[in-house]
C-alpha cells in the first residue's frame, strides 16, 4: 500500500525540481519559490478533485435549510448535484448557496439530499 504524502513533502519535491533547497515549513514566513509551489499544488489539488472521486463524494447527501429557509453550501464543497431522491427539484449552485431554478429563488422550504464533492487536504 502506498503512503500518503504530506503538503511539505510534496513542496519540498517542487522546490526539488526547480533546484532548491527543501524546507522544514511551509506555515511560517517563506520564500517566494515556496508560496509560488504552495500555490501550485492547492490549485491542481482543487481542480483534481472537482472531478469527483470515489474518495472525496459522498452520494444522497442531506443539506439542511436554515432559519431563512435557505441551503448555503459547506465551504469545502467543490460540486453539488441533486440526488435521485430529490430529482424532482432543478436546483444548482449560486453564491454558494442552492437556487431553484423552476421557481427562480433561493427560498429552499425542505432540506435536500445531493451528491456533494468535498475539497480534501
Amino acid at each position: 500500500m502506498a503512503t500518503v504524502t504530506s503538503k511539505l513533502e510534496a513542496v519540498n519535491t517542487m522546490l526539488t525540481s526547480i533546484g532548491e533547497s527543501p524546507v522544514n515549513t511551509i506555515t511560517s514566513s517563506t520564500t517566494t519559490d515556496v508560496s509560488i509551489a504552495v500555490q501550485i499544488l492547492d490549485n491542481v489539488s482543487r481542480e483534481i478533485q472537482s472531478i469527483g472521486w470515489h474518495f472525496n463524494t459522498d452520494t444522497n447527501y442531506k443539506l439542511s435549510k436554515n432559519t431563512s429557509n435557505e441551503v448555503v453550501l459547506p465551504a469545502n464543497c467543490l460540486r453539488v448535484d441533486n440526488s435521485n431522491e430529490d430529482a424532482d427539484l432543478d436546483l444548482v449552485e449560486r453564491n454558494r448557496k442552492l437556487w431553484d431554478r423552476e421557481n427562480h429563488t433561493y427560498t429552499i422550504t425542505q432540506d435536500v439530499r445531493v451528491n456533494i464533492t468535498w475539497l480534501l487536504e
